[in-house]
């Protein structure tokens, strides 16, 4: 009974190990006059490797990703009858969740 007791506990940092890379970015889309703007597609691009992860923003403008790997990314918003827009540079540091837009 003990070695098991053993094993479980000598997991439970590995576990911790694996977030350690990882931030998370959001935000909220809207218009030049504030407005919130549904159904906008956000793409997180990042620079090192061209790994690219889409997401859409909400019915009330929102958007988020999660587990994103640190680095630099250019994220880009896009919707039909809007001029898409594009950041770069955007860190994404460990740990340290980001806020664009």
């Amino acid at each position: 009974m003990h070695g098991r007791v053993c094993a479980f506990f000598l997991l439970l940092p590995c576990a911790g190990f694996g977030q350690l890379d990882r931030s998370s970015l959001n935000g909220t889309v809207t218009d030049p006059n504030g407005a919130r703007v549904p159904g906008t597609q956000v793409t997180a691009i990042h620079s090192a490797t061209g790994l690219a992860r889409k997401t859409e923003s909400s019915s009330q403008g929102d958007y988020a990703f999660d587990g994103l790997a640190i680095g630099l990314y250019t994220i880009v918003f896009s919707k039909p009858g809007f001029t898409e827009l594009r950041v770069k540079q955007v860190d994404q540091i460990v740990g340290t969740p980001s806020r664009l837009l």
